[in-house]
Parts: structure tokens; sequence; C-alpha cells
């Protein structure tokens, strides 16, 4: 009898336990959601490139704490204190000690993990610390002489690379209220408010490796660490964002369908990365400059929108409406060529993987922010008239040289923006004409070699008793390998052989059979336009003439058929982009 009540008594005490334990682990699930803003970035992310997500050579906040690889900056960081402290540091520690003591329950609740490993005293410490390191660190930034002459992360310019990139990074922040309450207690500028001074002197800091805006855009929004205060610089205006109508993700073709669909791509402003715009058929896309620092900054605001809840997605949109207009390598030159991209690495296909692996383990199925621009875009895609002009350019038109003779008026060449009349095409290359037509006049066995040659063009006396009644159309192109710049022409002589018109265009250039290539298209295209119908068209590559030439077995091109067939189309064209 006695026993039985012993095991009822054991059962109660350890029910109360279970009880206990389950409340207590439910009070510290409930303090999470609300202040919560700094997080471990999970998994799935961090296993596409985790060196995007780790400090490389200062810790800051409780994730990194203690890591060997980081032990190194320590003494710089009490070095930096004390500088911060001044002559009498012990009242501001004492200060520091007793007011980081009432929030440091407030500062572990912004943190996603409790970091129970860490006593009261230590993670004091911490604040303190990595606290008045960062904002000495910006004060020496802004103020040279607040600068020691032997302060290696000034002198050495890698370690202070290192420390802007380490400090963006999601998992390495500190509160910013914290920094705040720092430069509280300790005004060593003269400044009004210190959350504005600290948000202005770190987007002065972060400027030095990225097109951030020195002032901010709207009204000065709360920030909740310094990967915050980027994002918030790089944010559009409040009004543009409120005037966005966010949907579900819907993306646009890629850079070379729109290309084709008649869109035009310029260059945005700088300081505005978000501010893309499309109107009147123009897409206009802020420069994107790939370097070192890109991947890691991108990587850290998007993994902190996925992360932090109520957070709008702005630059995980960004990402998504990049990765849709790369699909290949043709995409990235076209943006090259625009301005929009400006990269550090190897080649375009380096790049196209650069900006397509961004969106992988990524969600974003609605709050898209440019959804309202794609649903533009696409409406114009649509419409039966651009719809038509891409099938033309695919099926007629498979490169830009040879689409000039259609997009041209009746008296004007336009090539990229710029217009070449016909009556001053003779001004514009007299000079060039000169050489190439002394070039044509020397007789050789042997074509030249040499790539960069004023002119990659043969012309024998054979050919010239062989068809000595017809127009005589001359291309060819010239490659600097070294700068990678290149140049074609086009001359077209009559049957008496005065010269009738010319054409000489510089362009970007990956070889010199490119350019070779370039400069026959080019004759052929000077000799529509001009309305000659039989003609010999005389090139360093007899083979590259004649497959251009349809597969013909001769150099003969008659371009009556397909200009009979295109001229409404041309037309149309006219009338509707004068």
């Amino acid at each position: 009898m006695e026993q039985g009540k012993d095991d009822t008594l054991i059962d109660i005490i350890i029910d109360d336990e279970l009880v206990s334990s389950i409340i207590e682990s439910l009070e510290i699930v409930a303090g999470l959601p609300s202040e919560c803003c700094i997080y471990r970035v999970h998994d799935n992310l961090r296993a596409l490139n985790e060196k995007a997500y780790v400090p490389h050579l200062v810790s800051v906040g409780p994730y990194h704490h203690g890591k060997g690889n980081l032990k190194s900056m320590e003494k710089y960081k009490w070095n930096y204190l004390k500088s911060f402290l001044g002559p009498k540091p012990l009242m501001l520690v004492e200060n520091y000690v007793q007011v980081f003591r009432d929030f440091e329950q407030d500062a572990r609740r912004c943190y996603a993990e409790t970091f129970s490993s860490l006593s009261s005293n230590e993670f004091v410490k911490m604040l303190v610390l990595d606290g008045c390191f960062i904002i000495e660190l910006f004060l020496r930034y802004r103020l040279n002489d607040r600068r020691q002459k032997d302060d290696p992360i000034f002198n050495t310019s890698w370690m202070l690379t290192s420390i802007n990139r380490d400090l963006m990074l999601l998992e390495n922040q500190l509160p910013f209220f914290v920094l705040v309450n720092l430069l509280t207690f300790n005004p060593v500028d003269t400044h009004a408010n210190p959350s504005n001074y600290l948000s202005e002197s770190a987007r002065s800091f972060f400027s030095g490796m990225m097109p951030i805006p020195l002032q901010m855009n709207a009204i000065v929004r709360s920030h909740k660490h310094l990967l915050d205060v980027i994002r918030n610089a790089l944010l559009p205006p409040v009004e543009e964002r409120s005037s966005q109508n966010i949907q579900k993700l819907k993306l646009v073709p890629c850079a070379m369908k729109l290309q084709q669909f008649g869109i035009k791509f310029k260059k945005g402003e700088d300081f505005n990365l978000l501010g893309i715009k499309f109107s009147n058929g123009v897409l206009e896309i802020p420069p994107l400059k790939i370097q070192d620092v890109t991947e890691p900054l991108l990587r850290n605001l998007i993994a902190y929108e996925q992360c932090h809840i109520g957070c709008t997605n702005e630059f995980t949109s960004y990402a998504f409406l990049m990765d849709s207009l790369i699909s290949n390598k043709m995409d990235v030159e076209i943006l090259e060529n625009h301005g929009i991209l400006d990269s550090w690495l190897g080649s375009d296909e380096d790049v196209m993987g650069f900006l397509n692996k961004f969106c992988v383990e990524v969600n974003l199925d609605y709050d898209f922010y440019f959804s309202e621009l794609c649903e533009h875009v696409n409406k114009y895609c649509k419409k039966r008239w651009h719809r038509y002009c891409a099938d033309l350019r695919r099926d007629y038109f498979y490169n830009p040289w040879a689409w000039i003779s259609v997009a041209c008026g009746r008296n004007k060449f336009k090539f990229e923006g710029q217009e070449i009349r016909v009556q001053d095409i003779y001004k514009n290359v007299c000079t060039h004409t000169e050489q190439v037509s002394k070039a044509y006049k020397k007789e050789t066995d042997t074509p030249r070699k040499t790539a960069t040659s004023d002119m990659m063009v043969e012309f024998t006396r054979t050919e010239q008793m062989k068809h000595e009644n017809w127009h005589r159309i001359y291309g060819g192109g010239a490659y600097e390998k070294d700068t990678g710049r290149g140049a074609v022409a086009a001359i077209c002589k009559g049957q008496d052989g005065r010269l009738i018109g010319a054409v000489y265009i510089k362009f970007k250039c990956q070889n010199a059979m490119q350019a070779e290539c370039r400069g026959v298209e080019l004759a052929i295209i000077l000799a529509h336009k001009l309305q000659i119908k039989n003609m010999v068209i005389l090139g360093d590559s007899q083979r590259l003439v004649k497959t251009l030439a349809a597969g013909e077995n001769t150099l003969v091109w008659d371009f009556e058929e397909d200009y009979n067939r295109l001229k409404n189309t041309m037309r149309e064209y006219n009338e509707n982009y004068p």
C-alpha cells in the first residue's frame, strides 16, 4: 500500500518537471518573432556558396564570436575601443556596462538563436567591444585626423576591403540600437541625432565599395542593423514603392527576344539599382557593376528578405528579373553593349552563370516588386505588329547588320542610335575609302594575313573582266587583337568604275573572321540600300560570300524578290518608327 503512494508521488514530480520544461520552451519561442532581425542563413542557401555568408577577417555579434580564424582582429578591436573611449575610459565603461545590462535581453531577442553558452558578462562585453570598433572605424573613415599613422586597416587596402565586406553580412551584425546607445554616451563629433549620424557614416563607408547614395531617398527609416542600412539606402523612394502594383511572379523573355520584339535597352541612372523603367518600347535598367563584393551583398540582401517576417522582396525580385533577362551569352552581350552590365569576370558565360544562380533555393511566388513593369513589357510583346517584327527579325535578319537595311528610312542608316545619311557618306568616310581603293589597285597573288590590315579584300583583273558590266561591291573588316576594336567598310562602284556609295563603321569585335564576315554583310546591305540588283560581291573569303548568297554557286545576289516581299513591311515600319 505504501509502495503505491510512493509511485504516485514520483509520477506527479516527473509530470511537474515535464510541464515546467515545456512552459519554459514556449516562453523562449514566444519571444522570437517581434524583435528578431538577425538570422543564420539556412542550409540550402549556404550550400550554394558558403563563403558569401561568413566573415573572412572580423567577427561582429555572437554567430561567429570566438572563431579561431577571426581572432587575429581582436587586438585591433581593443585598440579601436581604447581610442573611442578617449583619455578617461573608466566612466564611459561603467556607463556602457550599466546600460547594456538593462538592454541585454532586448539585444538577445534580436537574434534568431539564444546563445545560452554566452554568459551575461561575455555578451555585454561583446556588444561594447564590437560596437565601439564599428563606430571608431566609421569615424576614422570620415575624419582623417582620427587615423593613426601605424593603423594597418587604413594602410593596407585589402584589410579595409575585407572589413567592408564582412560588415554587410547578415550573420555578422549588431542591433542598430546598440550602436546608437554607444554613440549617445560618447558624442565624439558634433551631430544632432546619433541615429542619423551613424546611418550617414555607414552609407559613406559602404559607398566606397558599391553605388550607395549618400543621402536617403525619403524620410529616414528605422534601421535594424548595418545590412538594413544598406538595403534602405538602395530602396527607391517610398512614393515609388507604394505606387507599384505588386502581384504574383510573372517574368519577361530574355534580352535577345525582347530586342527582336523591338524593345530597346537603355542604361539607367547610377545609385538606383531597383529603378528599372519601361516606357514607349524602351527598357531602362540601371548599371550593375559585377565585382568581388557584388555576390555577397546581393546574396545577403536576398537572405535577409527570405528570413525576416514582414520584409518586402525588392532585391529578391531584382534577382528574378535579371535571371529572366539572361538565358545565354548573347543576352549578356546585349546588356554589356548598352552599359547595363559592367563585369570584372572573365567571359560572358561567367557573367551568365553569376546572374543565374541567385534564384536557386529562393522562393518568390507573390510580392513580386516588378510585376507591373513585367506586365507592361509582356503586353508590348504581344501586340500584333511587334510579334510580326520579331518573326521578321528571326526569319530574315539573323544579325543586327542585316537589320540595318530594314530599320533605316529612305535616306538614312540607323546604327546603334547614330544616323548616317546617304548624302553624308562621302564626307564621313572619304579618307578610309581612299585607303581601300589603293588596296584594291595593289596587285598581289596572296591575300594579306594580318588581321589589322586596312581591308581584308582581294580584287583581281580576272574578276574585273568576268563581270565588267556589273556593279562591284567590296566589303571587308579589320581587327585589332590587343584592343578588341574592329572596323568594317563597304564601297560600291558602278559599271564605269565611279564610286557610288560607301559605309564605314567602328564596332566591338571578337576576332578577325567576325570582322571579315561583318564587312561582307555590310556590303550586301549597302547594295540593298542603293537598290542594286546585279552585282559582284568581293571579299577576302569566297566561301563566306557564297554562304551569304543563300548557298548558290555564284556571287550574284538578287534582292528583288526579297525586296518586293518586304516592301510593305518596310513602309509600315517607317510609319510606326519614323
